[in-house]
């Protein structure tokens, strides 16, 4: 069985699906299809965040292991830059969870305004084309 056919056995066996699983893991669910089709070499940094995503914690390293054991020698070397990848990683989910908060502070009048304001923008480009 291919790595792919395995991550994705994985996944269905979980009851996950790919949107679910690349939100988790941090990636595009069009990398995770590409993954699952072995359209596209992964690392085994990306291996480790897909797998946490759909295996309890303390299955994640053999589950890693086994498909790393698939892999073999197709298993593409981890990034030069994997620490300013994951730097802005992190940030990425910092102002994510910052937005969040904001939005959820928004008076409903202050959000009723603003939705108000978009859709006045909207009736202006369509009418204008601007």
């Amino acid at each position: 069985m291919a790595m792919g056919n395995a991550l994705r056995a994985l996944r269905n066996a979980a009851g996950l699906s790919r949107p679910a699983v690349a939100r988790v893991a941090q990636c595009h669910p069009h990398s995770l299809a590409r993954i699952e089709r072995a359209d596209r070499r992964t690392r085994r940094s990306t291996l480790e965040r897909i797998v946490a995503a759909i295996v309890p914690e303390d299955r994640v390293a053999e589950t890693v292991d086994r498909l790393v054991e698939i892999v073999g020698p197709a298993l593409a070397m981890e990034s030069p830059w994997a620490h300013r990848i994951d730097r802005r990683r992190r940030r990425r989910v910092r102002l994510r969870a910052n937005r969040e908060a904001m939005a959820a502070e928004l008076v409903p009048e202050v959000a009723e305004q603003l939705v108000r304001q978009l859709h006045v923008r909207k009736i202006r480009e369509r009418r204008w084309g601007r």
